[in-house]
């Protein structure tokens, strides 16, 4: 997302959904029973410099879950409550609660009221949002997919754009391996790590972490490990070189594909880190020539 683009968005996002807005500050009606909501790949969170030069902008894929209930005795018609709100970047941890209103078939509003570690701040929908991903017909309480872009205000010259993509799930969340964290917040959804410990915050466990000393802000691949991890320039394994290009591509072509699979890449980032890679010089034979 271009700094640009960000910038615009932003600006066009500021005025807030007014009665979404005051009910933040108000007393909650009572609520009916929660629909859980799960990320899809697609949802990301973008951290936006307005104040650089020129504009710049970072995503990260997002991950995590949130529940939707009814209220009942909203002056607002269409308003639903969204609350345990528990999303995940590389870098972000992103909670709170706020409230969704559906107007008509095909537009919505989103106010929330969270902290992105430990930093209040809100996020608005801004203006009536085309209900992306949603299906023509009878409106839904609590469709069971949908999609919307929320950005929180410049503060200090930055802001912050969420990108959701959500369905709703069955209300006893899977968790493949009963530790107790949904499968979709849990950062080893196959291994038992309740604690979710993730010493080089890459957003994969230590538990089930390969490569448990990645760099800072690098992305990674399911199992913790960064392309530069995966395929290293030098060869495979420490004292032995790539065969060939070729091998050194494959190898590159592998771990974009299962970085894209798991969320972690958008493929339009896959493909620039291959072309990237494939420019390099690593995997290539070079021909050195004895000086006379």
């Amino acid at each position: 997302m271009s700094g640009l683009v960000c910038w615009l968005l932003v600006r066009w996002q500021r005025p807030l959904v007014g009665s979404l807005a005051a009910l933040l500050v108000s007393s909650v009606p009572s609520v009916s029973s929660a629909v859980r909501y799960e990320l899809l790949p697609g949802s990301s969170v973008t951290l936006a410099c307005f104040t650089c030069s020129p504009p710049q902008s970072q995503s990260e894929p997002l991950r995590g879950t949130f529940e939707v209930s009814s209220m009942i005795g909203a002056d607002a018609p269409g308003v639903v409550a969204i609350s345990s709100l528990e999303l995940r970047s590389r870098r972000f941890t992103i909670t709170g609660h706020g409230f969704w209103q559906r107007f008509g078939l095909m537009r919505q509003a989103m106010v929330l009221e969270a902290t992105i570690n430990g930093r209040k701040v809100r996020f608005t929908s801004g203006r009536r949002q085309r209900m992306g991903g949603a299906a023509e017909g009878t409106p839904e309480v609590s469709p069971s997919s949908f999609s919307i872009v929320l950005s929180s205000g410049p503060v200090e010259g930055t802001s912050h754009i969420l990108v959701i993509v959500a369905r709703a799930v069955e209300q006893q969340s899977s968790d493949r391996d009963a530790d107790g964290v949904a499968d979709a917040s849990d950062n080893c959804p196959d291994v038992a790590n309740a604690s979710q410990e993730d010493g080089d915050a890459d957003g994969v466990g230590d538990a089930c972490d390969r490569c448990a000393d990645t760099a800072p802000n690098a992305e990674v691949g399911p199992d913790g490990c960064s392309l530069e991890q995966r395929c290293p320039c030098a060869g495979p394994r420490d004292g032995e070189a790539w065969s060939s290009f070729r091998e050194y591509g494959r190898c590159v072509a592998r771990a974009l594909r299962q970085m894209q699979r798991a969320g972690k890449l958008t493929p339009e980032e896959a493909r620039s880190r291959l072309k990237r890679a494939l420019r390099s010089e690593c995997g290539r034979a070079l021909l050195v020539l004895a000086q006379r």
